[in-house]
């Protein structure tokens, strides 16, 4: 499986570091299609007028007819095309497997595309695999130890690492990045076909990739024990963490040994040893996360603990549990290192310098780059906090704080009984990050330059950014106004389809959560409140495995107080429903169909002992 990169411990604002997206955004400026032009139903009524529910948040109260010439059996799914011109009638055009049908549900409701074509899938397999030549523009760094650092179930590797010393102290690192431009042509069909998608869709049971497997676990890879091309940033550091001077070049890696998040937390924990060989690389890799975390912590970047939930599924591909990924300090030294390389491509974008070292001279092209920027939060995003907070003895940052200060907010809030949800409460606080060819900063990072570099085989922005980069080297000149206007286009075109795969993410690990529950409904659960709204609270079961809804119609004996953002019960012993309250809940039901779960209050001494 390929891995998941948009997550805690690689967050999409951030890259492989920073914000994490505010999860279940409204307004994204992505609208799903109302009816897509192909469904997921369950077989939910056999016989003469034989239905099915429609996997569709929008749809999942409607039965619609099935007409199909597969004998079917009540709890089968099944896909299909809505008639052309007779409404709520499905035409069936195969069976989905009970296992996958939530992952299907969200592809066909975002019309997410699945398959490469003939010609891209040619045009994939005729590349040939790289051979190094001593005759082109590549540095030879084949004999540095360089490393790759992902999850266990990683099958593309985009990023190696090296360190060492400075001549005048501080850190030398090295940031190696798959050269995709390398493999794929402008104006070629993979190019399209990556333009197309935008960027690679997780689920936990299915990733549907930006380019080829052929590219994407095979060419572009930074496999070990390979040549392989890269666009690197060499970085120097001084021992407080700032970037001193930066280069981005082109070369040739021959990545020393793969390794995973947890055999890189061992040898810092010093509980195992990795090869000789990587023992010194490491030590300073791990003083130059050191540095950097120094320097993230001056200048006053946001830093929410809030944990991801990973579904765990078993061999037959169900959901078995949920717990939290790990995020240790393997996690943020990928994540801190990635960030400053994505910083040198930004500056170089902003310049058009590729190389500020001492002694080379300081050649500047100016030309068009894509950013990847991060807005101060809104006005209504800050009075929406401040309800949340107000009850809770703790003030929200005024209008125009500098990112330090919601820092600071956020170490506050720690120690407070509703940490997670507080903190939950500060992300959704925070604007969404987009991609924009002129740049604003980065308000999470507390950046005035920031971009995506990292990830080429992921994200195609990153693509751009090393084209713009490669123009950059070869002494490009000044775009026209058409280009510019163009590449603002495609930006638009890149924040929509990012946020297409997000809410296709997110629909798919909800119903995956439904399913999984629903052999759980009737049972008693610890929950959270984690929003309240006039129609009922919302709440985080079990530390944050699912998302509920408690409605007001299951509160008989309270009513809403706008002005505290509360529920207050109104009959026997007193009482309020607010955001951190912890509550024991009774699972009412789990609707597979939409993905939502609806939960009622457990009264008596269950409650009484939370």
């Amino acid at each position: 499986m390929h891995r998941r990169r948009t997550t805690a411990s690689r967050p999409a604002h951030g890259g492989k570091g920073g914000l994490k997206p505010p999860q279940r955004a409204v307004k994204s400026g992505y609208q799903a299609p109302s009816i897509p032009p192909t469904l997921i139903a369950e077989v939910v009524n056999l016989g003469a007028h034989l239905r099915g529910r429609i996997l569709h948040k929008e749809l999942a109260g409607l039965e619609w007819q099935l007409q199909s010439s597969l004998v079917l059996e009540g709890g089968q799914f099944v896909q299909g095309q809505p008639h052309e011109s007779q409404r709520n009638l499905l035409v069936v055009e195969k069976l989905v497997p009970p296992e996958t049908a939530a992952t299907a549900a969200a592809i066909a409701n975002h019309a997410l595309p699945t398959e490469f074509t003939a010609t891209e899938l040619k045009e994939a397999a005729a590349l040939p695999a790289y051979k190094f030549d001593r005759n082109e523009a590549r540095e030879d760094w084949r004999a540095l130890p360089f490393i790759t650092i992902d999850g266990e179930d990683a099958r593309d590797f985009d990023d190696a690492v090296w360190a060492t010393t400075g001549e005048a102290g501080g850190y030398h690192a090295r940031v190696a990045i798959a050269d995709v431009a390398f493999y794929v042509a402008a104006g070629s069909a993979l190019e399209k076909a990556a333009l197309e998608r935008s960027n690679s869709t997780y689920f936990p049971n299915r990733v549907l990739p930006m380019l080829p497997e052929r590219l994407s676990n095979d060419l572009c890879s930074l496999n070990p024990h390979t040549d392989k091309p890269v666009l690197a940033a060499e970085l120097w550091l001084d021992n407080a963490g700032n970037l001193q001077y930066y280069r981005i070049c082109r070369a040739v890696i021959h990545s020393a040994k793969r390794c995973t998040y947890t055999e890189i937390q061992a040898h810092l924990e010093k509980q195992t040893l990795l090869p000789a060989n990587l023992h010194q690389p490491l030590l300073h890799l791990q003083g130059a996360f050191k540095a950097l975390l120094t320097q993230r912590e001056a200048r006053g970047a946001i830093s929410l603990e809030i944990p991801e939930i990973k579904l765990q599924l078993n061999n037959a591909g169900k959901v078995s549990g949920a717990a939290p990924r790990p995020r240790q300090a393997a996690h943020m030294l990928i994540e801190e290192l990635m960030i400053c390389a994505n910083v040198a491509a930004a500056t170089a974008l902003s310049t058009g310098c590729a190389d500020t070292c001492p002694g080379h001279p300081r050649k500047h092209h100016a030309v068009g780059g894509v950013y990847r920027v991060h807005a101060q939060p809104s006005k209504e995003k800050q009075e929406t906090l401040r309800t949340t907070l107000a009850p809770l003895g703790f003030t929200a940052p005024p209008p125009n704080a500098r990112p330090a200060m919601w820092n600071a907010l956020a170490k506050r809030v720690q120690g407070h009984p509703a940490a997670p949800t507080l903190q939950r409460a500060l992300l959704q606080a925070q604007m969404q990050a987009q991609y924009k060819s002129e740049n604003i900063g980065h308000f999470g990072l507390a950046l005035n330059l920031y971009t995506h570099f990292t990830s080429p085989i992921r994200r195609y922005a990153d693509l751009l950014v090393h084209r713009a980069l490669l123009k950059i080297m070869e002494g490009a000149a000044k775009p026209d106004e058409l280009a510019a206007s163009k590449l603002e286009a495609t930006c638009t075109t890149l924040n929509l389809n990012e946020r297409r795969s997000q809410q296709a993410e997110w629909e798919a690990r909800d119903r995956m959560v439904a399913g999984w529950l629903q052999n759980k409904v009737g049972e008693t659960f610890t929950a959270t409140i984690t929003n309240v709204a006039p129609f009922g609270c919302f709440l985080s079961l079990e530390g944050g495995i699912a998302e509920a809804l408690l409605p007001k119609w299951h509160l008989e004996d309270y009513v809403y107080i706008g002005g505290q953002n509360a529920f207050r019960k109104t009959k026997g012993a007193k009482g309020l429903l607010r955001v951190g309250s912890k509550v024991a809940v009774k699972l009412l039901q789990a609707d597979f169909a939409a993905g939502r779960l609806t939960v009622g209050l457990v009264t008596g001494l269950d409650q009484k002992r939370l």
